[in-house]
């Protein structure tokens, strides 16, 4: 999406970018401060937030708000249906059930 939000390593500091931007927004000694920082960011916007490890892959994502997150939106959901639509899944029903002797 436009405008995600991407926190990262480069020439020794944290920086916090938004796509689409040249430079960083932001720079930190700490790459916690730049997870926050992104954090924020992100909320404030409504996008995805990337933390990327210090090597450049992905090490975390998160969607804001949770309820736009795709992971969330069953697979045979038609297009154009709202995430809101369906109800959240606990954590219990992704879990295959237990196996017993």
């Amino acid at each position: 999406m436009k405008g995600d939000v991407e926190s990262y390593y480069e020439a020794g500091q944290w920086k916090t970018k938004v796509e689409g931007n040249q430079q960083a927004s932001h720079t930190h000694d700490q790459k916690e401060e730049a997870v926050a920082k992104g954090r924020e960011m992100a909320v404030e916007r409504g996008v995805e937030h990337f933390i990327r490890n210090m090597d450049g892959t992905i090490g975390e994502r998160h969607t804001y708000p949770r309820s736009r997150d795709p992971r969330n939106i069953p697979a045979d959901t038609p297009v154009g249906v709202p995430p809101s639509a369906f109800p959240r899944r606990r954590s219990k029903d992704r879990c295959a059930p237990r196996r017993t002797s």
